[in-house]
């Protein structure tokens, strides 16, 4: 029982140094916050989009993007298609943009991208920049406008604000709505704010050209190619930008099981990241003492974090059946044992709300969303003990069929 305690108190003490390096950094919210003052239109951009069987949804983003206000010369838009069974590239062609071909068979985003970004560097019409979308995405009128306006301040490399395109569709994509909204909010924001590095989230994103020659161009080897590429770019001193106004919708899983399969390869991924870069940020920490690299150090802990947060719910048990089993039927037990959790689900509640009402007014239909978001982080502590011990993970396929429109979107934004 001794051992047990001590153990308990060590987990809960590394839990709470954990949660209090973010809401020590999520602080920085009460600084004020300048937007980059509006440029003239001068970034060249290339925007690249992975597409696999993409044809629901492909022409509602290539509409998006022609739709922008930036001047047409300015940019072009680059679709590579790969492993399609469907009509994705037809769709392509049809809207004029340009196609490309991996030369090289092809698994997932990361190594499309490392053989596309080369060719985009060696192209003739030398662009300043490269954009990077998923095929599902829409994209704001303003987006590249409000990218240019922060790389002509300076910035080198970017992350986009990552709004949802179907919120009310299912507990689960409302959920997946006040996620990122929150990861918004807490994460990206209050770091651009103190100056440090912003997340790049999956889609979204853009990054100068200096950016990919510094880097050789794109060299990730992680299932999940964003996270890889964020410690890539803060390992090499170059600060991500977190652009609020230049929006972009995603279009989030409507079915729990799409959910966990697309979350396994996020956790799997994380944890790839985490053991190629953690130790590399503490030496860097160690040697320059900038505290951005402590900041993403505790950012690649995030699935050991969670892992531990169970232990002082489930090791309680687990003693009590080896030692004093009659004790279980106890409601004292069970009282104090279940009281920090349902603490933390009435926070989870109360942080969702928060999010929710930021930026927005609120809505009866994400309250299933808002009521569900404990048990949707919940269920992330199993996916990350399952791929722990499983370390092997495959890309699967989470088809994309929510075809809105751009001026629904604008109009009834969540």
């Amino acid at each position: 029982m001794g051992w047990t305690n001590i153990f308990l108190t060590l987990t809960q003490i590394l839990i709470t140094i954990f949660g209090l390096h973010f809401v020590i950094v999520a602080a920085f919210l009460l600084k004020k916050k300048r937007d980059y003052p509006e440029k003239n239109p001068a970034t060249r951009f290339a925007v690249l989009i992975a597409a696999r069987n993409e044809a629901d949804v492909i022409e509602g983003l290539l509409t998006s993007l022609k739709e922008q206000d930036y001047p047409d010369d300015l940019y072009d838009v680059f679709v590579i298609p790969n492993n399609c069974t469907d009509r994705t590239e037809e769709v392509a062609q049809e809207a004029g943009v340009r196609i490309y071909h991996c030369p090289y068979p092809v698994r997932t985003k990361g190594e499309v991208l490392h053989q596309t970004i080369p060719h985009i560097l060696s192209d003739s019409a030398r662009y300043d920049a490269i954009c990077v979308f998923d095929a599902d995405n829409i994209v704001d009128p303003a987006y590249l406008s409000r990218m240019n306006d922060a790389f002509c301040a300076g910035v080198r490399a970017a992350q986009g604000y990552r709004d949802s395109k179907n919120p009310y569709d299912s507990w689960v994509s409302a959920s997946y709505s006040i996620y990122f909204k929150m990861n918004n909010l807490f994460y990206n924001k209050p770091r651009s704010l103190a100056g440090m590095s912003a997340l790049i989230s999956g889609t979204g994103f853009c990054a100068c050209r200096e950016v990919f020659e510094k880097l050789n161009g794109w060299n990730t080897r992680s299932m999940t190619e964003d996270s890889e590429f964020t410690s890539q770019c803060v390992l090499a001193g170059e600060q991500i930008a977190y652009i609020e106004n230049a929006r972009f919708f995603d279009e989030q899983p409507i079915r729990f099981r799409d959910s966990l399969k697309q979350r396994k390869r996020w956790s799997n991924g994380l944890l790839e990241v985490s053991n190629l870069y953690r130790g590399r940020f503490l030496k860097a920490y160690s040697q320059e003492k900038k505290f951005v690299f402590w900041d993403y150090f505790m950012f690649t802990m995030t699935p050991f974090a969670q892992i531990l947060s169970v232990l002082p719910f489930v090791l309680p048990v687990l003693t009590m059946i080896l030692t004093q089993p009659s004790r279980l039927v106890s409601l004292l037990f069970w009282a104090k044992l279940l009281l920090p959790v349902l603490t933390a689900y009435l926070g989870t509640i109360l942080m969702a709300s928060v999010t929710v009402l930021y930026r927005c007014s609120w809505d009866r239909r994400i309250m299933k969303g808002v009521l569900g978001y404990g048990p949707f982080l919940l269920s992330w502590i199993p996916l990350q003990f399952y791929c722990l011990f499983h370390k092997k993970a495959a890309w699967e396929e989470i088809r994309h069929t929510r075809n809105i429109r751009k001026e629904k979107l604008l109009k009834n934004e969540f």
